[in-house]
């Protein structure tokens, strides 16, 4: 699917090339299909021709400005699209984060406790010995 996705991105990329030229080429077209001399004599002339170039191209070249705004949309949509999984999965170790807190929490406070107890029992003289599986021993 991304495949076909970036050939469509890039299809109306090329499209709006293809206009491009085609608006460059556009007047030289017309003037050699027409057969007509286009000359340019006086300055009051100059006008006319820069109409009949203005004329032929400012419609196509629109045109090109709008398949390169649908090629940025495309992009844009694309982008967007991996900035929301990025975000789910961010969301996601924000959550695994949390948790693995939440447990560094309790064995905080477990080991705490211990301390203290120890600290309790060394402060009432008490004979500490650590054997096997009994961890206390009185």
């Amino acid at each position: 699917m991304e495949e076909n996705d970036k050939k469509l991105t890039n299809g109306w990329l090329i499209a709006g090339g293809i206009v491009i030229v085609g608006a460059i080429l556009n007047p030289f077209i017309i003037m050699a299909l027409s057969k007509t001399n286009f000359t340019v004599t006086e300055i009051d002339e100059l006008g006319t021709v820069g109409d009949f170039f203005g004329g032929t191209t400012v419609g196509l070249l629109s045109l090109a400005s709008i398949l390169f705004v649908i090629h940025t949309i495309a992009i844009q949509s694309k982008e967007l699209a991996l900035q929301r999984k990025e975000l789910s999965l961010t969301r996601e170790e924000f959550k695994t984060g949390n948790l693995t807190a939440k447990v560094q929490q309790i064995d905080n406070a477990f080991f705490s406790i211990i301390i203290k107890l120890l600290i309790i029992f060394k402060l009432s003289h008490t004979e500490i010995h650590f054997q096997g599986e009994r961890r206390f021993q009185y």
